[in-house]
Formats: structure tokens, C-alpha cells, sequence
């Protein structure tokens, strides 16, 4: 390989010239790159999991209403992991519980059937303790209770019902 250096002013231009073999390639003439392609549409999965939510009592006591009630899976496809219970009262207000504060993870399985909030409230013997879903704005005549959930295949869910409470 040879090199000519021109000098002219402030400028150095150095040109390197091949001896007698041709430029190689950087890579093979066999290998073509193809383009990158866009990744495909993220679609919102339509949760395979059924949830229905049965057999709902209410309890009032002063300010305070709790809500008791069944959770079952209905598809028998997938199961469901439930991560927060909503509970809306006459005027809107929402409370929320959710897996931050239970201390085990809730779960239907396939075509089963869960009972966790179905116990007397509030039962000190209850792993959930305060986190069972409840209602601090004053008296109520319903809440309206909405369950989300995850089912296997990482899809959302909620199911939701009202349930008087005397």
C-alpha cells in the first residue's frame, strides 16, 4: 500500500492507494442484509378467564360496610389471579383493596372456585385482616363491587356486581 501526502495551506490530504489486489468487502456478497421489519401490533388480549362473583352479603356497622362474596371461574380454560377488589357506594366513592396488602396471592383456578372473602367480617382468624374489601365513606345501601384480575395468559379482567347492604 502506498500513501501521498498533499500538503496545501492548513490542509493535509492523505490518499491511500492499493498495491495490486482489489478493495475487499467488508462482508460476504452472499450475505444481504435484510430490513428491519416493524414489530407486530400489540393487541389487548380479551382475558380467556370467567370470573363470576356470587353469593354477596353485605355488612354495615357505623361508617364502615364490608362486603362478603364467592368467586368462581366459569370458562374452565384458565385460571385467574385476582389483584384488586373495587367497592363504589351510592355516591360514587371508591375503596380499594389489593394484593400490596394481602399477605398471599389470590387465586380461581380453572373451573374453581375461590372463598377467601367469603368469611365473616371482620374475622380476626382472616389472613386478610383489614385488607378484606370494605367501604370507610359512611352508610350505604349497595356497594357495587368490581373484582380485576390476570388469568394465565397475562390478560386483563374484572367482574363486577352489586350487593345490598342492610
Amino acid at each position: 500500500m502506498r500513501a501521498r501526502v498533499f500538503l496545501g495551506g492548513a490542509v493535509v490530504l492523505v490518499c491511500l492507494t492499493a498495491c495490486d489486489r482489489p478493495a475487499a468487502t467488508p462482508f460476504s456478497p452472499d450475505i444481504v442484509e435484510q430490513p428491519q421489519q416493524p414489530p407486530p401490533p400489540v393487541s389487548r388480549l380479551a382475558a380467556v378467564a370467567t370470573l363470576e362473583l356470587s353469593n354477596g352479603v353485605g355488612t354495615s356497622r357505623g361508617s364502615l360496610s364490608w362486603v362478603r362474596f364467592v368467586l368462581r371461574e366459569t370458562s374452565g380454560r384458565s385460571g385467574a389471579t385476582v389483584k384488586a377488589v373495587y367497592t363504589a357506594n351510592d355516591n360514587g366513592r371508591v375503596q380499594v383493596t389489593d394484593e400490596g396488602c394481602w399477605r398471599q396471592v389470590i387465586r380461581v383456578d380453572p373451573g374453581g372456585t375461590q372463598h377467601t372473602f367469603a368469611g365473616e367480617v371482620p374475622d380476626p382468624a382472616d389472613p386478610y385482616g383489614s385488607c378484606s374489601p370494605y367501604h370507610p365513606f359512611g352508610p350505604t345501601s349497595q356497594l357495587r363491587v368490581t373484582v380485576s384480575f390476570v388469568d394465565d395468559a397475562g390478560a386483563l379482567g374484572t367482574v363486577t356486581a352489586s350487593i345490598p347492604t342492610p
